[in-house]
This record gives C-alpha cells, structure tokens and sequence, in this order.
C-alpha cells in the first residue's frame, strides 16, 4: 500500500517545487515591468493634485470633509462641491466678481466651517491661481477637530482675465 502512494507524493511535491518556480519568475517579472507615466507638469502628493489643468477636476480629503473643484477651461471659473462622511452637503461656484464663499456645514457626526477663496493671478503666464481654504474640520472617529489653512490646488492661468 506504502509503494502506491510514494510515486503519487512524488508528483505532487513535483507539482509543487514547479509551482513554486513559476510563481517566483512571473512575480519577478512583474516586479520588474513597470510601464512608463506620461509625464506632466502636473504634480501630486499622496495621489492629490497639486497643479490641477484648466477643465479639470480635483479632491481634498480632510477627515470627514472632502472637497471637490472643477476649474472651467479659462481657469476663471471654480465649482467647489462639500461632502460629508461621503454626503453632498454643499456646492458654489467662485469667480472674479464673486471669488469667497463662507460655509458651516454639519451632517451627523461630521462637521466643517471656514471660507473658501478663488485667488486668480494673471501678471505673467507663470503665474499660479489658486483656491485657497481656511477652515475647521472633524473627525469623528476621533472625535477630534482640526484646522486647515493653505491652498488646496492651483492651476496656470495665462492670459486669460482681461
């Protein structure tokens, strides 16, 4: 009976060894290819652009807060949409007459109050225009708040305001 199951063991530790093999080679070998990015100038942290192209759309995440923005195709016009614990709670548009919104929103546990502000620089095309956010925001598994003060993106404006 021993004797039927030696060769039987055979091939599977035969299998195995082989498995083992290929695994390691299609493993290096994927570790090995890495296909090339198209580089840009656009740059980012932790997935988050920080230059963001004209008609393009970005996010921020700051706890229970994450902030959308869409820049229009002349970088003139700014969409800013809120969203708590990943609920629309809030949307404006900024532009050159109207560049500052003042927000307190709060939905559950969730909770952010501050002011967004569009700051479009046109004095030479190497010129970054920015949205700029100060505001408090939480985060409810700490049950903690914090505050944020900074840009949130920019974008190249060229010579587009007149």
């Amino acid at each position: 009976m021993k004797a039927d199951l030696l060769p039987s063991w055979n091939y599977i530790k035969s299998f195995l060894f082989l498995f083992a093999v290929f695994s390691c080679f299609t493993l290096k070998a994927d570790a090995q290819y890495q296909p090339q990015k198209k580089q840009t100038a656009v740059s980012s942290v932790a997935g988050q652009q920080q230059i963001l192209e004209k008609g393009k759309t970005g996010e921020r995440y700051f706890g229970d807060l994450m902030v959308s923005y869409t820049v229009d195709s002349t970088g003139t016009n700014v969409l800013c949409s809120l969203y708590l614990v990943t609920q629309f709670v809030y949307m404006r548009n900024l532009n050159a007459t109207s560049p500052d919104c003042d927000f307190d929103v709060e939905l559950g546990l969730g909770k952010s109050a501050g002011r967004l502000h569009l700051n479009l620089i046109n004095t030479d095309p190497h010129s970054v225009s920015t949205l700029y956010g100060n505001f408090t925001y939480t985060v409810s598994s700490n049950n903690t708040s914090y505050l944020f003060k900074g840009d949130l993106t920019g974008w190249f404006l060229s010579n587009t305001i007149k």
